[in-house]
């Protein structure tokens, strides 16, 4: 959420008067629109109605992110959403958000805004980028590491307890004065295919982000990442089951469970890849993230905001 903060400010504040917000701040100093980038939880109710009752605000757009539902319990408390602008970054989140009854003003995927150049060999190594929650290390994206024989490179959280299956290059995920973009785009560089092992995602930055560098992705056909991602990745069949996992008191997370086997033998295809077909790969990954560059995508904010 807050690379994503830091790139639509950057995009909007070449055309409007835009300030960026991130962390503790004066609600009194705040005017004019507030684009509210968030998952629907209470952080954003609290944020919400500090801004209501401090602020001159007029107009909300809430930049929004579900991996699912929110949960039944939790929605007469989201209903304000319903006086305001939706916007989602994935056809997967809107249609899940007017499932439940909320109108969804446009799609806007997020953005990507570094990138890098073809890779001319193959590297043949795995990288993720993930914290530490379960749901981004299920049991069959663990299984299919296993019988690879594989250890991708992860930069993570401190707290995580499946590192063991990884090489760890840093824990410090959410320290931005110790991963750095440079930081990130170093990892992006260095690996040979970005090995998404998550089996929900809203939109799915990072895997986007690896094309952008000419890396190759490796991920399970889940509906916000088929919806992005190019077809000439290395995908990974689903079972056909899905299962759900309450988040906290707000979100009810929608699981696709994939293949293991079918996980392995797309790692193990990827890794065997000749040079010269590594090189069209990674140069194509490049050309299709371009359509997402951050100027192009967040732009768009622009329409909404009558600008």
């Amino acid at each position: 959420m807050v690379k994503v903060s830091k790139d639509v400010f950057e995009v909007l504040s070449k055309h409007v008067d835009t300030k960026l917000r991130l962390g503790y701040f004066r609600p009194s100093e705040c005017s004019g629109t507030a684009i509210i980038i968030c998952n629907p939880c209470r952080q954003m109710i609290y944020i919400y109605n500090a801004l209501k009752k401090l602020s001159r605000i007029k107009n909300y757009i809430f930049y929004i992110t579900v991996e699912g539902y929110i949960q039944k319990g939790f929605l007469p408390q989201v209903q304000f959403l319903k006086e305001h602008t939706l916007v989602t970054p994935s056809h997967y989140v809107k249609m899940r958000l007017e499932e439940q009854d909320f109108h969804v003003e446009d799609v806007i995927p997020h953005g990507v805004k570094h990138f890098g150049e073809p890779k001319h060999s193959n590297p043949k190594t795995l990288g993720y980028i993930a914290g530490y929650l379960q749901r981004k290390y299920p049991k069959y994206g663990i299984k299919a590491i296993v019988k690879a024989n594989v250890k991708p490179y992860l930069i993570t959280t401190r707290n995580n307890p499946f590192i063991r299956y990884f090489n760890v290059i840093s824990l410090d995920e959410y320290n931005d004065s110790k991963v750095t973009d440079d930081f990130i785009n170093s990892f992006y560089r260095l690996i040979g295919f970005y090995l998404n092992l998550s089996d929900s995602e809203g939109f799915g930055i990072t895997p986007l982000e690896a094309l952008a560098f000419g890396t190759p992705v490796i991920a399970p056909e889940i509906p916000s990442l088929v919806e992005h991602l190019p077809d000439f990745i290395f995908w990974v069949q689903l079972t056909g089951n899905k299962w759900y996992e309450k988040f906290g008191m707000d979100t009810l997370i929608e699981h696709y469970e994939y293949d293991s086997s079918d996980m392995v033998d797309k790692i193990l295809e990827a890794l065997q890849l000749e040079d010269s077909k590594y090189y069209e790969l990674s140069k194509k990954s490049i050309e299709f993230a371009r359509k997402y560059d951050i100027h192009k995508v967040y732009t768009r904010f622009l329409k909404i905001l009558g600008v």
